[in-house]
């Protein structure tokens, strides 16, 4: 039986739609542009670290490594 790829996002989607809309808010309370998101940056590290391994390479972006090597 095929995964319900579109399904499994929706769920996840709406399980976590508090978070995301505070995220959301966050960000678009405190502007940044051109390679100055730090703040952005930092609310999204915060939260999907509690989740996921999180790499940073450069202060405005990050890589997100889930599962294993």
């Amino acid at each position: 039986m095929p995964l319900d790829i579109p399904g499994i996002i929706n769920s996840e989607l709406e399980a976590r739609n508090a978070e995301i809309s505070a995220i959301n808010r966050q960000i678009h309370s405190d502007p940044e542009l051109a390679y100055e998101e730090f703040h952005a940056h930092d609310n999204l590290v915060h939260l999907l670290s509690a989740r996921r391994q999180v790499m940073r390479w450069v202060s405005t972006s990050l890589r997100i490594q889930d599962g294993e090597d």
